[in-house]
């Protein structure tokens, strides 16, 4: 199956509008203007993010405080049945 060509570096996608050697350039690129504030999780999104073959194994941080409108639905009684 064709995808098309990236528009940066003219070679075929890997994926629906995906070039994963792009990709995973830019998100290398931004690697350091993120953090979670735990090493393990950072390193774990990293690697997903070098090796996504499309936009949907991409996975992100997303901060909190960018979150709106958050409720909570549930006390956390988990462990206590």
């Amino acid at each position: 199956m064709s995808y098309g060509k990236c528009p940066e570096c003219n070679q075929k996608d890997t994926s629906w509008y995906w070039c994963k050697p792009c990709s995973s350039k830019h998100f290398q690129n931004n690697f350091n203007n993120w953090t979670s504030g735990n090493d393990k999780i950072d390193k774990f999104i990293q690697d997903a993010q070098q090796n996504a073959n499309g936009n949907d194994e991409v996975i992100e941080w997303i901060p909190y405080d960018r979150f709106k409108d958050v409720k909570q639905i549930g006390k956390g009684e988990i462990d206590n049945p």
